[in-house]
């Protein structure tokens, strides 16, 4: 028997002692020591909420939340695929000039980055997979012969892109991107560079379940981060520390979807161009909402068992990633695992550890 994991990630806040008044904002920077300003707003398919420790004054939370949902929407109108008057709709379309905006070019530059890093595990460009199984629809099975022609159309060796000069040159028409595994965090990012511009030293954005933190700053307690497991197994500690970073899970359960009568997942192998066939979540803990989105979908893509060979010790190192597996086991048991595939001696920090989301 195997278990399926249902909701897999839950977010709460620990009560923190407080710390005295952040001198930019006027506030007390400690979650816990004071109540957050709360905006929510509806942006990539799904909701952006913000939480500020900020002034009391309303209208400075406000125009700070603004300032995030603004960028968020702008990077939206760029990297969509779901929209057909983005700058990525209309490249693919060829109705683009030759010279990227700096935003995509930017953003396509780190998409091939933690492609590269995780031996392809990640992948920036699956909008032909995507369309042969038609997951932007009803869904389908493709053929051999139809799976096999779609993942030809995904090599990357067929682009060349100079983020300098901002242009990209794709050699093979039916490549499409897709950047929905990275999009998100990439957009992450640029909204906490416009808070801590402004003085922002305690933050919480949560983007449809991927968290990015500002913050708290020391000595405050760091924000704990709640990971579900199934209800049965509710003596499990499931909560993940997190200052000043990011954490995104990746798993079958939440978007699974059946054609034709069989299960078919929802992340993408692209080195198969099947789905993924692992059963449970990894939970990516990163410097950067980018890299945590990345490589949630890549560590998910490569399984917990056997070590995951799919990501560089220089990624490792740069974005100080750590990682937590939850597998499935008989019985109606779910262990977390270290990516190297021994049991989480304490599975409620996270560990060390080493697409399109259909």
């Amino acid at each position: 028997m195997r278990l399926s994991l249902s909701l897999l990630v839950l977010f709460g806040l620990l009560a923190a002692s407080p710390l005295p008044a952040s001198p930019a904002q006027g506030a007390d920077p400690c979650p816990g020591g004071s109540e957050p300003a709360v905006r929510a707003r509806y942006l990539m398919g799904t909701v952006l909420e913000v939480r500020l420790w900020v002034s009391p004054d309303e209208s400075s939370a406000s125009a700070l939340a603004e300032a995030v949902f603004s960028e968020v929407s702008r990077i939206e109108r760029v990297a969509s695929t779901w929209r057909d008057d983005s700058e990525l709709f209309r490249l693919q379309e060829g109705a683009c000039g030759p010279q990227l905006s700096e935003t995509l070019a930017d953003l396509l530059s780190e998409a091939f980055r933690f492609h590269r890093a995780t031996a392809g595990a990640f992948h920036p460009a699956l909008g032909s997979l995507v369309a042969a199984y038609d997951l932007r629809g009803e869904g389908r099975w493709p053929t051999d012969l139809e799976l096999a022609e779609a993942l030809e159309a995904t090599r990357l060796d067929t682009v060349r892109l100079d983020p300098v000069a901002r242009r990209l040159v794709r050699r093979d028409p039916r490549l499409k991107f897709d950047l929905d595994g990275i999009a998100k965090g990439w957009a992450l990012d640029r909204a906490a560079e416009i808070l801590r511009r402004e003085g922002v030293r305690t933050a919480l954005l949560n983007f449809g379940g991927q968290v990015l933190a500002i913050g708290p700053p020391e000595p405050c307690a760091p924000f704990s981060i709640r990971i579900a497991v199934p209800g049965s197994l509710t003596s499990l500690p499931k909560d993940l520390p997190l200052r000043d970073g990011s954490i995104s899970t990746s798993s079958n359960s939440e978007r699974a979807r059946i054609l034709a009568g069989r299960k078919a997942g929802h992340l993408l192998d692209p080195r198969t161009g099947r789905f993924a066939p692992f059963e449970g979540s990894v939970s990516v803990r990163a410097r950067t909402a980018a890299a945590a989105d990345a490589l949630s979908t890549a560590l998910f893509v490569c399984g917990p068992e056997p070590v995951p060979s799919c990501l560089s010790d220089e990624m490792r190192r740069e974005e100080d990633v750590e990682a937590v597996y939850l597998i499935p086991e008989g019985g109606g048991s779910s262990v977390p695992r270290t990516p190297e595939g021994s049991p989480a001696p304490n599975p409620s920090r996270a560990l060390p550890g080493s697409q399109s989301r259909g």
